[in-house]
């Protein structure tokens, strides 16, 4: 059919995937930072800086004196084994266009929906030359597309979501290389395959795929012909992975070792088996999951619309192996059905079968969603080929699927930009039974929400989960500078919570109020509390040459462990060890606290060693009388960054013992004030 002289087949997809661009386009910026960005930004700064020295690239020095020995530099990363082909020349672009502030993660953001964008566009011609159809590529497109979690983490995700689209890229060149198994392509494909695997190791996969696909279906071929195209792509895979991985560039066969062992290790710097994760109300071991794991999430946290379609597709496929699978005479079609197949069931099966560690959900397994989603519109084209022999079976069908799709597309639009917290029916208490916002990228709301209604002066948070610090990139510089995360609930006016985390607590604490509520899907995300009498603006933040006074009450948020209540004087530390933790002040290099000793007529001073993040000194504190004991701040402690003081009190001893009062608490020293300078 044509319109004004254009084909239906042509004007139809180019006018979807601009709408779908412009779409990108206008909400990007909408969408919050996550803990893991700031990670994967560092680990591309530190290959460009390598490349930097390496190349001796005068711009991008700064006018630094180029290393002898770049490859020290990645000594300094302990993430040095990630792949950078994505995250180098983001910050490449970042530095040539000399992008700042906000607008850094944003342009990130930006390069993670393109590349989301383009691999859709090579998705579609997947489907559209399986299928022979224009419409049916279309659909299944709009399948991922109208994926709710996939297309949250599409703008922000560039780890799993920019794996997933190279792995589409992959996919397509395996396919071609095998339909059509020349030199050329298998060059090609060996150079795809190689960037996917520079992104996450995950992609060693697809050599395992292609060459067993290849030597299964391209034996008409000949032996001698398989085996030398299998070889050219071998070994074009290993140079172009070398090639596109720099830390690979002085050790390869080392490094590539280390970074596929680390791969099977957690490498969250915490003892193996002490990640745990709600699932199902409960809570697991990242390293011992159910069984049921991975196929619990996928089944919940994808539309029911396309799960079932995609049995009915893996299904049919499934009745047909023993026809095709090792059948050289397979057409294309069936050749492709197999791969797609294998793409989606070996790695739950690998998963499943090697109790393999995941990360709270499966974003880990975010790769197989293409093939998952191929599955679903296979199942659509069965479906369709046998409604087309009723009268009102196309009719029929077509309503089933337009009004499902409806509703997922209402979801997404009404819950943007929180797409990425989708349930579906099957699962009606999610908030409760499983981790949410496990990234912090939904916290930016609350955020910006208390900016908002405190316009003026200073303002203190407590976030209990610790993962909302990423969004602070995204607000202005003076937003940023006059909300300050606190290291302590007690300090803070404002307490961030989830349902797991300490939501219940605080509704029942008469001193804090809800001030907001983060709702998605009538379940509650984020719970933000407030201080009904807030805490005094001349007291927090710590500031240099301001002292702290322990006699005022508020002063009980830097008292972290072991401190008697406030007296009219100060406090005192209770027991043999006691902590303070304070925020360090911009440009303070000294940390004075006054202390006084207990009377004690049997001994003249307290013996007190204290130590600031691990630096001690020891220190006698005359009984009865204020001492000012001066420390030096160690020089890798940050400005903003955590100062952890830990008094050991030798021989603590009760009052009533000493025969002063009938306190029988063991006091060691008090604590009168503090001050930086």
């Amino acid at each position: 059919m044509n319109i004004f002289g254009f084909r239906l087949s042509r004007i139809f997809p180019i006018i979807f995937f601009i709408i779908f661009l412009c779409i990108g386009l206008t909400i990007y910026k909408d969408y919050g930072a996550t803990t893991d960005e700031w990670i994967q930004r560092k680990t591309g700064l530190f290959t460009l800086t390598y490349l930097a020295h390496f190349f001796k690239i005068e711009w991008l020095l700064q006018g630094a004196v180029p290393i002898a020995n770049p490859e020290i530099i990645f000594l300094q990363w302990p993430d040095r084994d990630y792949g950078v082909l994505f995250e180098t020349p983001a910050e490449f672009l970042i530095s040539l266009f000399g992008i700042t502030g906000a607008d850094i993660y944003f342009f990130r953001h930006f390069l993670t929906f393109l590349c989301f964008f383009i691999a859709c566009i090579v998705f579609y011609h997947i489907l559209k030359n399986r299928f022979n159809s224009w419409k049916f590529g279309l659909i299944g497109t709009l399948f991922l597309i109208l994926s709710p979690r996939i297309f949250a983490d599409a703008f922000y995700n560039d780890k799993d979501l920019v794996f997933l689209s190279f792995f589409i890229f992959a996919t397509a060149s395996m396919v071609r290389m095998i339909l059509r198994p020349t030199y050329k392509n298998c060059i090609f494909n060996a150079l795809i395959c190689a960037w996917t695997i520079d992104i996450r190791l995950m992609g060693l996969v697809l050599p395992v795929f292609t060459l067993f696909f290849f030597c299964l279906y391209a034996r008409n071929e000949g032996i001698k012909s398989v085996l030398f195209k299998s070889l050219t792509y071998l070994a074009c895979l290993s140079f172009f992975v070398v090639l596109f991985w720099p830390w690979l560039w002085h050790a390869p066969l080392e490094n590539f070792l280390i970074a596929l062992k680390n791969m099977s290790n957690v490498r969250w710097g915490i003892p193996k088996g002490a990640m745990s994760f709600m699932f199902l109300g409960g809570t697991v071991s990242a390293n011992r999951l159910p069984w049921n794991y991975i196929l619990v999430w996928i089944s919940f946290t994808t539309p029911i619309l396309y799960t079932l379609l995609s049995f009915i597709g893996m299904i049919t496929i499934i009745g047909r192996i023993k026809r095709l699978a090792f059948n050289i005479r397979a057409s294309k079609n069936d050749i492709q059905d197999l791969i797609f197949l294998a793409i989606f069931i070996c790695p739950i099966s690998a998963v499943i079968i090697f109790n393999s560690v995941l990360y709270s959900g499966w974003r880990h397994l975010y790769f197989i969603y293409p093939a998952f989603i191929y599955l679903a519109t296979y199942g659509l084209f069965s479906f369709w080929q046998t409604a087309k022999n009723y009268k009102f079976g196309k009719f029929i069908l077509v309503f089933a699927i337009i009004a499902p799709l409806s509703h997922t597309l209402y979801w997404m639009i009404k819950w943007h930009p929180n797409q990425h917290l989708y349930f579906n029916l099957l699962e009606s208490d999610w908030n409760k039974s499983f981790d949410m916002d496990y990234w912090g990228a939904a916290s930016r709301a609350p955020l910006e929400n208390i900016i908002k209604n405190n316009p003026h002066g200073q303002i203190t948070y407590f976030d209990f989960g610790g993962i909302s610090f990423p969004n602070f990139a995204l607000l202005s510089s003076l937003d940023a500078s006059r909300l300050e995360l606190s290291q302590s609930e007690q300090c803070s006016d404002f307490i961030l919570t989830t349902e797991q985390n300490s939501r219940s607590q605080y509704l029942a604490k008469k001193e804090f109020k809800i001030f907001d509520e983060l709702i998605v899907d009538d379940r509650v995300v984020y719970t933000t509390f407030e201080r009904r009498q807030k805490l005094s603006d001349d007291l927090i933040p710590v500031v240099v040459n301001k002292p702290v006074i322990f006699s005022n009450p508020n002063t009980r948020c830097f008292l972290n462990n072991a401190w008697s209540s406030t007296e009219e004087w100060g406090a005192w530390s209770l027991g043999s060890h006691s902590e303070l933790i304070f925020v360090k002040p911009e440009s303070a290099k000294l940390l004075a606290i006054t202390l006084r000793g207990l009377p004690n007529f049997n001994k003249q001073y307290q013996e007190l060693k204290l130590c600031i993040n691990q630096n001690c000194m020891l220190k006698n504190i005359i009984g009865g009388q204020d001492t000012e004991v001066v420390i030096k701040i160690p020089q890798e402690i940050q400005a903003n960054s955590k100062v952890v003081i830990d008094l050991y009190i030798k021989d603590p001893i009760a009052p009533k013992k000493l025969g002063i009062s009938e306190d029988n608490r063991l006091l060691g020293v008090g604590l009168v004030s503090a001050v930086f300078r």
